[in-house]
């Protein structure tokens, strides 16, 4: 107990607070821990979140929850910084406290601290043990599914302001979001700039700009953008030359 996890965390972090959380197993050991880090470090405040009747220490769902309500009000405190032990306590509950640091709504950071390698004489040796939870890969996963289901839903704007985080800007994926999020903008010049040097090349030519405006209308109604729709249709009912150039190119590309 010495310099086990939460220790270890103590005495490198030292935090002002240190809360505990305890299920129905473990309530009854908080005295004993507690006295053990009043004594070591006076100067610390020492807060238990204990739930007697938890006894189901598997359930992913009821560690999350629970979690996020009493950091609610933690980090109501102005200025504060959170710190996760992500090395004491279930699996369930040391997962549930990652994903909410990867999540990153609070401002914390979180730590693993691996058992201490032993020496020569086979004594564990002391020493900084702490280890930065690092999140870039989960990170990355959610935005990438995040920007999955922009894109099926044709929200090309927001892709483009993730794609901006996810990608470089000579990467190939954000070309095409980038290009995607202009043609609904009807911006035709910048389009074939996107393009350039993907496999959907895009060459400036008057004639086209028909088909954009067929493809623009065609994506205010996957978007059930009705009204948006029929504002967008008008000019082209009311020039009837352009109308009559639109219905061309349907037949065109329909045959």
């Amino acid at each position: 107990m010495d310099d086990g996890p939460l220790m270890h965390c103590i005495k490198h972090l030292k935090p002002d607070t240190v809360v505990v959380y305890l299920s129905g197993e473990m309530v009854p050991n908080f005295p004993t821990l507690g006295e053990w880090i009043n004594e070591k470090y006076p100067e610390i405040t020492i807060k238990s979140i204990e739930r007697p009747d938890l006894s189901d220490v598997h359930l992913y769902n009821t560690f999350y929850d629970d979690f996020s309500s009493e950091l609610e009000e933690l980090a109501k405190t102005p200025g504060v910084e959170l710190f996760f032990n992500l090395s004491s306590g279930t699996p369930t509950m040391k997962s549930a406290l990652y994903i909410l640091h990867a999540i990153g709504h609070y401002n914390s950071r979180a730590y693993q601290v691996p058992n201490p390698d032993p020496d020569k004489t086979g004594q564990r040796t002391e020493g900084y043990r702490l280890e930065e939870a690092q999140t870039r890969n989960l990170e990355k996963i959610m935005k990438l599914q995040m920007l999955k289901k922009l894109i099926l839903a044709y929200d090309y704007e927001a892709a483009s302001k993730i794609a901006e985080e996810v990608f470089s800007q000579d990467d190939i994926a954000y070309k095409y979001i980038l290009g995607c999020k202009q043609r609904v903008q009807l911006d035709f010049q910048n389009v074939c700039k996107s393009f350039e040097g993907t496999d959907f090349p895009v060459k400036r030519d008057q004639n086209d700009l028909p088909v954009e405006y067929l493809n623009y209308l065609q994506v205010l109604l996957k978007r059930e953008q009705i009204a948006d729709f029929t504002r967008t249709l008008t000019p082209a009912i009311t020039h009837i030359s352009g109308f009559t150039c639109l219905i061309k190119m349907v037949l065109k590309i329909m045959a």
